[in-house]
């Protein structure tokens, strides 16, 4: 959509998939009575639904332009996990617990900054982008900890991600402007 001659918005609407993936793993040894423990958990999350979102354009040169992004995706995750805790530094299971979830709500916001320099049919960038997930990545373990047992309590429920990117983009049909 031309708002005018320097000012363009490109509108999004599609489907967007997520996966996360995390384990962790702690050994502990206390020297005064010389007992050790190993934990260790993992999940995973897979996730699908609806992204929208918008992309300004504002072209300062016929060569330079800034470009500004931000989109939305809201999904439907499922989650699995397990956690184990071991005494004698994991040698004898002491407690092993399992967490399933289909019904956990995701959302993750992506919003990002890019300068652009049009070289012919390619284009030139850098930028820096940051992206929020919630819901999907939410440690479905108690506080975040490794202790089984209490897998009914939710820890950590949001994560972000950020970059700065250099690149090249190049369009494959149609005519630039």
């Amino acid at each position: 959509m031309s708002v005018s001659d320097k000012f363009t918005v490109k509108w999004l609407a599609g489907l967007r998939s997520a996966s996360f993936e995390e384990t962790d793993e702690v050994f502990a040894e206390e020297t005064t009575y010389g007992e050790a423990y190993a934990q260790e958990k993992h999940f995973e999350s897979d996730a699908l639904g609806f992204r929208v979102g918008a992309t300004a354009v504002f072209d300062f040169t016929k060569r330079f332009s800034v470009e500004a992004s931000a989109a939305f995706s809201f999904l439907q995750a499922d989650t699995e996990g397990n956690a184990k805790l071991s005494d004698d530094g994991g040698t004898a299971l002491a407690e092993e617990i399992e967490v399933k979830d289909d019904n956990i709500k995701g959302e993750i916001r992506d919003f990002g900054i890019k300068a652009i320099w049009d070289v012919g049919p390619v284009d030139v960038y850098v930028g820096y982008e940051a992206s929020n997930w919630d819901g999907l990545v939410t440690d479905p373990f108690a506080g975040g900890g490794l202790v089984p047992g209490n897998g009914n309590q939710r820890g950590r429920d949001n994560i972000s991600f950020n970059s700065w990117n250099v690149g090249a983009r190049w369009q494959f049909q149609g005519k630039k402007k």
